[in-house]
């Protein structure tokens, strides 16, 4: 039983207003005893017959006038525990506001996917203006979100500042010279040095699994307050395990490649002054002698290598430059001009050699391969002395491998004839001696020259001669 003050009813047709005790009992309501059978307006409009029937429905349902009687439907209901009120369809003619003055936030659900909701938000101190729209088309379609800044659309592109035709698109207008359009943050209520989060850059694998192809992983190296320092890694996914391409070291102030770098050239500012191109610290943790070096490749083949040697307290010593390949190869150039065609080489038997134009000459005096006599000879250009075998007179000596000005020099093993003035025939020249024709015995020996005028042409002439 509860005092309730009526503000009016129509009891037996009159009209009263008074303190009462109000009461239910079976199928009648009672004030102070006297049956009720209308429930009216203050003005006697509006009644609702209560005449021999109760509350409608069952416990939560919401009573409302049906027809003049007490209504309910178990859709309209108030559960009291949550503070829900369940309502099936909500409809604003023209312009119609849902508010609350409460803390926290109001939820308005539908779970009838075949029907449309259709909920618009307006700004209270406008009152027109809709500040968030939110739509639901009806069965197979996807919620619409729609705002003036943020929009989700019906295939799920979300537009921050514009409407979006990309999953996620970002649109900031401001004049000025930079702006920022996004901000990760991590929050802690206890921060300390190399804490991290990620970003992960998700795509799907053959197994129909979604796997994180990269990432951005950002590390607080040091969180004191005005000297903080950061790592950055971005990793990619190799043979199936996300690892760590590379690495911004603030704490370190360096950048940390871990792969190989493919690059097609390195371009300096303009007026660099001085450049650094490379620099390798040594430590006193390597033994002295041993070697530190960085090589340049060309198709895996060592075309220049800066070496030196670690000293054993911190420090390096003995510096060279190597070019070409690994010493004893004589398959590349040590020192090569201009186009590659002549330069320095270093050959198999450790002999520097010099090649000019494209042909190779010892660039000092060398004894070569040993030279059996024949009409014509033909010096291998592995040196510039040769011994001279056998008994067979020599006429001419080719100019294959050799350039004017070359010198060569014949040193007789045994009784030879070298033969003064046969015509030149072909790549094999004239020998040009003093005084005929020269026989050599053990010992002797023969200085030449391959040279040119314009009277005599290309001839080996002598140069000197020794009998001993």
């Amino acid at each position: 039983m509860k005092k309730l003050i009526l503000l009016s009813v129509f009891l037996f047709g009159s009209v009263f207003a008074w303190n009462a005790e109000w009461h239910q009992a079976g199928t009648e309501y009672r004030v102070d005893n006297a049956i009720v059978t209308d429930l009216c307006d203050f003005d006697g409009g509006n009644c609702i017959s209560i005449a021999g029937g109760g509350v409608a429905g069952s416990d939560t349902w919401v009573q409302f006038n049906d027809g003049g009687a007490m209504g309910a439907e178990a859709a309209f209901n108030y559960v009291k525990g949550t503070d829900t009120l369940n309502v099936v369809n909500i409809t604003a003619t023209g312009t119609g506001t849902i508010g609350t003055s409460v803390s926290g936030a109001t939820t308005i659900t539908t779970t009838d996917a075949a029907n449309a909701l259709t909920l618009g938000l307006i700004q209270q101190d406008t009152g027109t203006s809709h500040v968030l729209d939110i739509t639901n088309a009806g069965t197979g379609n996807a919620i619409t979100i729609d705002t003036t800044e943020f929009v989700v659309d019906s295939v799920g592109f979300v537009g921050i500042g514009i409407d979006p035709t990309v999953p996620l698109h970002l649109l900031h207008n401001e004049d000025g010279v930079s702006a920022n359009l996004g901000i990760f943050s991590r929050t802690s209520a206890s921060p300390a040095d190399d804490d991290s989060f990620s970003i992960l850059l998700n795509s799907e694998n053959d197994n129909d699994q979604q796997t994180s192809y990269g990432s951005i992983k950002v590390t607080s190296q040091d969180v004191s307050d005005g000297a903080e320092d950061g790592l950055v890694e971005i990793s990619t996914m190799v043979n199936g395990t996300l690892t760590s391409m590379i690495e911004f070291d603030g704490g370190n102030a360096k950048i940390t490649p871990n792969f190989p770098i493919e690059i097609g050239k390195i371009e300096f500012a303009e007026d660099s002054g001085a450049v650094t191109i490379a620099n390798m610290d040594v430590s006193d943790t390597p033994t002295n002698g041993d070697e530190e070096s960085y090589t340049f490749r060309i198709d895996n083949n060592n075309v220049l290598k800066v070496k030196g040697s670690a000293d054993g307290a911190g420090g390096a010593d003995d510096f060279q430059v190597v070019i070409g390949e690994t010493l004893g190869s004589a398959t590349l150039p040590s020192l090569a001009f201009g186009d590659g065609d002549s330069g320095f080489y270093e050959s198999a038997d450790n002999v520097l050699e010099l090649t000019l134009a494209g042909v190779r000459k010892n660039w000092l005096d060398f004894q070569g391969t040993d030279e059996a006599s024949a009409t014509n000879i033909a010096l291998t250009a592995d040196g510039n002395a040769f011994e001279l075998t056998g008994t067979t007179k020599v006429d001419l000596i080719s100019n294959v491998g050799w350039l004017e000005g070359d010198i060569i020099t014949l040193i007789a093993n045994e009784s030879v004839t070298i033969d003064d003035g046969t015509a030149t025939s072909a790549t094999n020249i004239t020998i040009n001696l003093a005084g005929g024709d020269f026989g050599m015995t053990a010992d002797d020996t023969l200085r030449l020259m391959l040279s040119s005028t314009t009277a005599g042409g290309q001839q080996w002439r002598e140069l000197s001669r020794s009998v001993n």
